[in-house]
């Protein structure tokens, strides 16, 4: 594995064990950020959709380097 991909996965794995955390202590997760109409949410759901955004994006960056490679040869 890459760095990058420990660094997105461990992105997804701090934002989900927080929002367990406030699940487990407070009984309901503290959605704190609202922006005009947009739901609200907190600091945890930002890194789990961030860091779900960027190992699709590494996958599908691997996928068609290795798609390129297997057509030449």
């Amino acid at each position: 594995m890459t760095f990058k991909t420990i660094l997105f996965i461990s992105f997804i794995i701090a934002g989900g064990f927080s929002n367990l955390l406030d699940r487990i202590f407070r009984g309901a997760v503290l959605d704190f950020i609202k922006i005009g109409s947009f739901p609200v949410f907190n600091l945890a759901d930002v890194f789990i959709v961030i860091g779900w955004i960027l190992f699709v994006v590494n996958i599908m960056r691997f996928s068609f380097k290795e798609l390129n490679n297997n057509k030449a040869v």
